[in-house]
């Protein structure tokens, strides 16, 4: 059985880390050479999945997934 990842919760999660970390959705949108910082709202909304969502977590807010629920909580 696999887990279900709820996108809207840890877009929550990922907003709330990020405002401890200071990294503004505009550093992932530079970081990850988008045209607009429109599609990293709409990420962290849920609306749309990155592939390298997991890069992100690693290298730019140094997380690993299973740490995310402790870090926001």
């Amino acid at each position: 059985m696999f887990p279900t990842i709820n996108k809207k919760e840890t877009g929550v999660n990922l907003r709330r880390i990020m405002d401890m970390r200071g990294v503004k959705p505009k550093d992932i949108q530079e970081y990850l050479g988008f045209g607009c910082v429109q599609s990293v709202y709409r990420w962290l909304d849920g609306a749309i999945h990155f592939v390298r969502m997991e890069e992100i977590r690693r290298v730019m807010l140094h997380i690993k997934i299973n740490d995310m629920e402790d870090l926001a909580g």
